[in-house]
């Protein structure tokens, strides 16, 4: 009986996978698996992590916050965001070639039109040289944190180094750019995401760039008064999930410089961002518009770089940023007198928002005094589970043992704060903030 359910099953599975192979989204989904799957298995980065703060290169069994498969494939996408920009524009411009009539041809030549995709693509070349800043900013932290005893951490590490362009000397402790390495050719990863990696580097200009101020300001001026009300001692612990660029947590550490400050950050390729702004201490240009073109009034403002003054950013010994999950963050000490966590457009982004209440509130065993900031929309991403409503949060809020100190609902029109918003196009975005201020009053999960 058994071997002819087998038989069944073996059968059923076998005009499963014959229907699926002519199915091009499956064999696409099934070549990534197999991609990943090797990657995993073959790599010789499969035994070593990184430790943050920084980039330290650890052994996998000493713990470390992220696999150094994890770096490299980030650095990559990084590493591919020229090619795959100019790709695109080569895309757009072939596009043309459907165009039937020879006049509207020559009307595209008389108005410029491939001159501007020629101009976005400079513009690519100009973001691209921040690009290959970071990737060195990283490389040179990884040389300088890790081991020079470890021959075979060293070897890893140099071959690392030169998967992105560099050469390590024997002794693993300097690094230089292989000659001629830009005419080599990149290879490009199946999975990549160029949408994230557009993201983070314009999240450099709306963090960093005096320009986006404005969108910055308010927040921050909401955060300091809730945090002066708090009135925060020596043992105080203010921590930011989901921080990004962390400019946030920066401010937060310089206004209040005795309070602990910990920026929790998941994605890899937000804390590498981070990472390099708050290191870097030279200026860098990025051009955050240049590959949107809709609502453009001109070339000009399309590709219109925004200076980010790096170089201004100061020391913060009490900021520290650490790439893990929030969800299984533990504080730096075992207990706090005041613990207040700050989200700054974060909750909107869980996938279960009760998870994140969950960790919240479970940061109570480390302090009777847990106290929640927060600003943001409820702009729903993610395959979210939940979709709660200004009035459903405060609610939940309530029925989870929380207290309202202050509770504000910004939709006027002057209250609305832009976020990487392009103030010189037809589209301009903004969003109504939620915030508040609330105290747990439960015992901790």
């Amino acid at each position: 009986m058994s071997s002819i359910i087998s038989t069944f099953l073996i059968t059923v599975l076998f005009f499963l996978m014959s229907f699926l192979s002519k199915y091009k989204p499956f064999r696409n989904w099934a070549a990534k698996q197999l991609e990943s799957s090797l990657t995993e298995q073959l790599s010789p980065y499969v035994n070593y992590r990184i430790r943050s703060p920084g980039f330290q290169l650890i052994p996998a069994k000493n713990g470390g916050s992220v696999k150094l498969q994890n770096l490299a494939y980030t650095l990559n996408e990084l590493k591919e965001y020229q090619s795959r920009g100019k790709m695109t524009n080569s895309i757009i411009s072939k596009r043309t070639n459907e165009l039937i009539d020879t006049n509207w041809l020559e009307q595209l030549n008389k108005v410029r039109y491939f001159d501007k995709i020629s101009q976005v693509n400079e513009s690519v070349s100009r973001n691209y040289k921040v690009i290959e800043n970071i990737i060195e900013y990283v490389l040179k932290e990884m040389v300088n944190t890790s081991s020079k005893t470890d021959k075979k951490m060293i070897n890893v590490l140099r071959g690392f180094c030169t998967e992105f362009g560099f050469n390590l000397d024997t002794n693993g402790s300097k690094l230089q750019r292989k000659i001629g390495y830009k005419d080599e050719t990149i290879v490009l990863q199946s999975n990549s995401n160029q949408n994230r990696v557009i993201e983070a580097i314009n999240h450099l200009c709306r963090d960093w760039s005096d320009s986006f101020k404005l969108e910055r300001e308010p927040i921050v001026d909401y955060v300091q008064k809730r945090l002066e009300s708090c009135q925060l001692g020596d043992n105080s612990l203010v921590v930011l999930p989901g921080s990004g660029l962390g400019r946030l947590a920066h401010s937060i550490a310089e206004i209040f410089p005795s309070v602990d400050v910990d920026s929790v950050e998941l994605s890899t390729l937000m804390y590498v961002c981070n990472q390099f702004a708050l290191h870097f201490k030279r200026d860098v240009e990025i051009c955050p518009f240049n590959m949107f073109y809709s609502g453009q009034l001109d070339v000009k403002k399309q590709t219109r770089p925004f200076n980010v003054s790096l170089s201004k950013v100061s020391f913060t010994p009490n900021l520290n940023t650490l790439l893990e999950d929030f969800r299984k963050y533990t504080p730096r000490k075992l207990t706090y007198d005041k613990i207040i966590i700050v989200t700054e457009y974060f909750i909107d982004t869980a996938e279960n928002m009760f998870e994140y209440f969950e960790n919240i509130e479970s940061l109570k065993q480390y302090s009777n005094n847990l106290q929640w900031i927060n600003v943001g929309p409820l702009k729903y991403g993610t395959r979210p589970l939940v979709q709660f409503t200004v009035e459903e949060l405060n609610s939940l809020r309530r029925i989870r043992k929380w207290e309202d100190i202050d509770v504000q609902v910004n939709t006027k029109q002057a209250d609305l704060n832009g976020y990487l918003t392009d103030y010189e196009s037809l589209y301009q975005g903004y969003y109504g903030l939620l915030k508040f201020h609330s105290r747990y009053q439960g015992p901790h999960t």
